[in-house]
């Protein structure tokens, strides 16, 4: 059994010779990460990999052409060959445990499969797949693990500390400086209280002493979430574990510390997630019957029962609606999950009430609740359909397989050792042809040496695997074809193996594609649109800048249609929510095309609401599934505005317009030409809206008219300018005014025109002036024929007096008092009513005055009165204004007269000043005298009109009537502030004059 047999003894592989067989053997069972040999037929060692080598501890030339039971006890090479005999019969694949015995006689348990290679029927050998599986690849095992476990210590992202009895930290990875902002090497020594918020620290000391004294726990050391301080003192929160560990006699404490900051968060929008999630929600004991406490509403689609019948006990999930050969792994699977304290995820069948069968897919956790108990929760949803596409999957993936690329095999004078029929075919030859041949037989000679250049490299450690580019040469012409190469030693020789496909049409395809990218991303970039692309499934994988600009920042992230409930988004009309199912980008990977517009308020990244119109369509496969969903959006933040105004300005200017009384509105473009004509005299007299809209102005009216209008209406349009102007049409007078339209942009786009009947207005001024006329004529003929006899009858009184005074008794010379009083009195009257129809006939030009100097006369003339009644005068400097001097005169004189008259009991105490307000001066005179009532207030300004009888007070009524008069040419308001007993202020406009510059005084 141990005589060794030489090489030439061995059969060829594929009809090769014994060192190729052997090299394409060793190169297909390189990825193999387990221990491999070649017997032949006579159960000797025909090739032997590294692997087993290291396992046996032999070498290569001492185990080659040596029989098996070199490194097998005789039982176990026994029953290997019982195995591998064949009976005219086909061996298949089968697996056998044995012991490997080592160089040293050590026997090493190992299971081993056997695969028999056979040709035409005939057993040609066998291919054996050795694994250890006793202690020593156990302790290579932990000896890696070891490693990993400190790489991964390292490269963890929690932080894992190591503290003895008195809480010192003696080690700690360098994750505690991302997690807490501490340097490890700061840390080490220092008490873990220092990560921890004060409240935490003395409880922790306590903990720590009372469980090394007793060994009672008072927190759950498998996990627990407490709080941390990191070094800038700020608070985190913390998922922490615990584990004790005894070294040389000494207690150490280890925790994995995690910041569980993103994953509340997390948990809180899975919260609200789950709130939506499609699928059953459920909480069941941890019972193999799986008692159900809660089953949401999605119970009876997903199984037909009522969810009320599974929480009442009248259906089990486990015994009425899981089918029973699952029931057994979904409890396994559960209860690992709870006792790693992890989630867990099963797929298994349920029966539903109709009797179908169902494939359902269960994620869910264990919880403790308030009782302490262990309960399930999780969502259970239907995956009928995707298992029934992933047997349709792994149905299409065995037909691929056994669909043959073209595989060919070159020594290393780049002959064919080997082909396939695919290859051959390719090629347009018989196999047989092939092999022997020269690779020019199939392949360029420049093609060739990159093949050579691509094995050097590879066999120079640069590369594993390389590609290249070919083109088999056939008698039809050059294919273009990508074959991927592998090197291969034969013999003393290295060679390469081939495999090759067809790409013609991917060539003609990607060269197409190539161009249309392109095109589609330099359009991508330009367009002055935003642009949104998103997966079938509505995960978001691109979108251009203008869609960053418009919302304001990159918000693109979405990895499902469930998350684009982040966005804030309304229907701009209505402003209701919209749901992600209902947003654009959900309905066009649903496969809708959205051509109308959906017209939405988002708000952006920067907290600014904008309004955007969207359009969408669903990009689709051969088939017609949807693969992806493009979105087109567009700001309209603006226009719509620009059109809320536009339309409420034409909502407001075309009601104004209709309304305009007696008269007419229009809008009119460059061309002078109405676009609009409304108003109450639209019509009659007017011409009609009909006659007007479309006209131009020049054609309208009569040339005496137009002559009136043009300039207006074109200083409007074209240069911007607001005028008016009167003009006659139809036999109408009528005062024009034309003023420009501007758009957003401040462009005039068309004049505005509003034309008022005055005719009325004009007919009663004249009438009016008419009747002023005649009213001063009148009153100063009045006045002044009244002059003659008044004089008269006090001559005739004074010449009687003076010749029969001393005739008279004391009655008589009192009556001729009364009647010479009356005579001074009436021509009093006569005066005042003269000068009072005088003041527009008779008054001087308005021109600048100074008040000061008015007042100044005035006060000069009032002196003896001023004096007499010991009257008190406070004056401010007083304004310029535009004033006739005389005039303004006879008001302070009358108004000071008045307000020392009326000053009561006390002596007068009077103030003068004055206030600018706009283009006007406020001028008062206030008193502290006897005042006014407020009905008499507006009465006192009336002509004739005495509040007080002659004896009280003396007066003709007219002194404010003509203050009035006065103050109203000047193009001012007379009026009184008083109360009774309080004084009265007389107060009265005037207009500024130019070059005043004063704001008040």
């Amino acid at each position: 059994m141990s005589e060794r047999v030489g090489a030439a003894d061995v059969n060829a592989w594929e009809d090769a010779d014994e060192q190729a067989a052997l090299q394409q053997f060793r190169t297909l069972v390189s990825t193999v990460d387990e221990a491999v040999c070649q017997l032949d037929t006579d159960d000797r060692f025909l090739a032997v990999d590294d692997d087993l080598l290291e396992l046996t501890g032999y070498a290569r030339d001492d185990l080659l052409g040596e029989h098996v039971s070199l490194v097998l006890s005789a039982s176990d090479t026994e029953r290997l060959e019982d195995r591998l005999a064949t009976d005219d019969r086909p061996v298949e694949p089968f697996d056998l445990e044995l012991a490997v015995h080592t160089a040293e006689g050590d026997p090493n348990p190992c299971a081993v499969r056997v695969g028999p290679l056979t040709d035409d029927g005939e057993l040609q050998g066998a291919i054996a797949v050795v694994q250890d599986v006793g202690e020593r690849r156990q302790h290579r095992q932990r000896d890696r693990e070891l490693e990993q476990y400190r790489a991964l210590t390292e490269a963890a992202s929690d932080v894992i500390v190591t503290i003895d009895e008195d809480s010192t930290v003696r080690t700690v990875n360098p994750a505690v400086e991302t997690v807490f902002g501490y340097d490890p090497e700061e840390l080490v020594g220092e008490s873990l209280t220092t990560l921890m918020p004060d409240g935490l620290a003395d409880g922790h000391r306590e903990a720590l002493t009372r469980y090394l004294e007793s060994g009672d726990r008072t927190l759950d050391w498998d996990y627990v979430e407490l709080p941390g301080v990191r070094a800038d003192g700020s608070e985190i929160p913390l998922g922490v574990s615990f584990s004790e560990v005894e070294y040389g006699g000494e207690r150490y404490f280890t925790g994995i510390v995690r910041d569980v900051t993103e994953r509340r968060e997390y948990e809180r929008q899975l919260s609200t997630l789950m709130d939506n999630v499609p699928g059953m929600v459920y909480r069941c004991e941890n019972e193999r019957g799986w008692p159900m406490e809660f089953v949401s509403d999605a119970c009876e689609p997903l199984t037909g029962y009522d969810a009320d019948a599974l929480e009442r006990g009248d259906v089990s999930w486990g015994e009425d609606v899981m089918v029973d050969t699952d029931r057994q792994t979904l409890w396994e699977s559960v209860q690992q999950a709870v006792d790693e304290d992890d989630t867990f995820s099963e797929t298994y069948r349920i029966e539903t009430a109709d009797g179908d069968r169902r494939w359902v897919r269960d994620y869910g956790r264990s919880v403790r609740d308030d009782g302490n108990r262990t309960v399930i929760e999780g969502i259970i949803a239907d995956v009928t359909e995707r298992k029934e596409r992933e047997r349709e999957l792994e149905q299409y993936r065995r037909i691929v397989e056994t669909i043959g690329e073209g595989v060919y095999v070159l020594d290393g004078d780049n002959r064919f050792i080997t082909v396939n029929e695919a290859f051959a075919s390719m090629v347009g030859a018989d196999r047989e042809s092939l092999i022997g041949s020269h690779a020019s037989a199939a392949f360029r000679e420049d093609q060739i040496e990159k093949g050579d250049d691509l094995q050097r490299e590879m066999l120079e450690g640069e590369t594993d695997v390389a590609e290249l580019e070919e083109q088999l040469v056939t008698d039809d012409g050059a294919i273009p074809v990508v074959s991927r190469l592998t090197p291969l030693e034969i013999g003393d020789d290295v060679g390469r193996v081939g495999v090759v496909r067809d790409v013609t049409e991917r060539e003609r395809h990607k060269r197409e594609l190539e161009r249309h990218t392109e095109q589609l991303e330099a359009l991508f970039d330009v367009l002055p649109v935003g642009v949104v692309v998103a997966e079938a499934d509505g995960e978001i994988v691109d979108a251009n800048d203008v869609a960053h600009e418009i919302w304001g920042g990159d918000v693109f992230d979405a990895g499902s249609v469930e998350e684009y409930e982040r966005y804030t988004v309304r229907w701009a009309d209505s402003g209701d929510p919209v749901a992600p199912e209902e947003m654009t980008l959900a309905r066009v990977v649903d496969g809708e095309e959205v051509t109308d517009p959906d017209v939405l308020e988002i708000e952006a990244v920067d907290g600014e609401r904008r309004i955007v119109e969207l359009e969408g369509m669903p990009i689709r496969d051969d088939d017609g599934a949807v693969t992806r969903g493009v979105v087109t959006m567009s700001d309209v933040t603006e226009r719509r505005e620009a059109q809320r105004r536009l339309a409420e300005s034409e909502r407001l200017h075309r009601t104004l317009a209709e309304r305009f009384p007696n008269g007419t509105v229009g809008v009119y473009d460059h061309d002078l030409r109405y676009t609009l004509a409304a108003g109450e005299k639209v019509g009659g007299p007017a011409p009609s809206a009909e006659e007007v809209e479309g006209t131009r102005m020049p054609d309208l009216y009569p040339d005496d008219a137009v002559a009136d209008l043009e300039p207006l209406f074109r200083a409007a349009i074209e240069d911007g300018e607001t005028g008016t102007t009167q003009t006659t049409v139809v036999g109408r007078h009528w005062k024009v005014w034309a003023t420009p339209l501007r758009g957003p942009d401040g462009e005039i786009y068309a004049g505005l025109s509003y034309a008022q009947d005055i005719t009325e207005r004009i007919e009663r001024e004249r009438r009016l002036e008419e009747s002023n006329e005649r009213l001063q004529q009148f009153a100063y003929a009045a006045s002044h024929d009244l002059q003659e006899p008044l004089r008269m009858v006090s001559s005739y009184l004074q010449l009687l007096e003076n010749r029969y005074g001393d005739d008279l008794d004391d009655d008589g010379k009192e009556f001729i008092e009364f009647a010479v009083d009356g005579a001074e009195r009436m021509k009093a009257m006569i005066d005042g009513l003269l000068a009072y129809s005088r003041v527009d006939s008779r008054g001087e030009p308005l021109e600048p005055v100074e008040l000061d100097d008015v007042l100044a006369d005035v006060l000069a003339d009032l002196q003896f009165t001023i004096e007499e009644h010991d009257a008190d005068i406070a004056r401010e400097p007083l304004p310029r204004v535009e004033g006739d001097a005389d005039q303004l005169r006879q008001v302070f004189q009358n108004l000071l007269d008045n307000a020392i008259e009326y000053s009561g009991d006390e002596p007068p105490r009077i103030d003068v000043g004055a206030e600018r307000r706009g283009e006007k001066w406020v001028i008062s005179v206030a008193d502290e005298g006897i005042g006014l009532e407020p009905e008499d207030q507006e009465r006192i300004f009336d002509i004739f009109q005495r509040l007080h009888s002659r004896d009280e007070h003396a007066g003709t009524g007219i002194g404010l009537a003509l203050c009035e008069r006065i103050v109203e040419r000047h193009d001012g308001e007379l009026w009184v502030e008083s109360a009774p007993g309080e004084g009265s202020t007389f107060s009265f406009t005037l207009p500024v004059a130019d070059g005043d510059e004063r704001e008040q005084n």
